[in-house]
């Protein structure tokens, strides 16, 4: 824990810059729909290197589809972020469907 109240004060700024996406991120095309809870907060190694969720390199994670709220997608198949890319019938890309969006598995 920081002791010292500039170390508070910083603590904030880095957590929204470690939210923001980046270009290591970016490459990681995984499906919108695709949540774990690792996705909700800043993952970092001991030496402050960011570790990306959407790699699916965690041996705990559990994924789920906000399409259809299981472990598996509309398409039968398992959610999770090896498998759920654009070669996936169901895949939906950043930006898709933010609107309108019927939950249906249609890529």
């Amino acid at each position: 824990m920081p002791t010292d109240s500039s170390d508070l004060r910083s603590a904030p700024s880095a957590l929204t810059e470690s939210l923001s996406p980046s270009a290591s991120e970016a490459g990681l095309e995984i499906c919108r729909k695709l949540r774990t809870k690792f996705a909700f907060l800043p993952l970092v190694t001991a030496d402050n290197e960011p570790i990306f969720w959407q790699a699916g390199d965690s041996s705990t994670a559990v994924y789920w589809c906000l399409r259809t709220m299981e472990c598996a997608g509309p398409d039968g198949g398992l959610a999770h972020a090896s498998l759920c890319r654009r070669d996936r019938a169901c895949y939906a890309c950043r930006g898709e469907g933010l609107l309108g969006d019927d939950g249906g598995g249609g890529a």
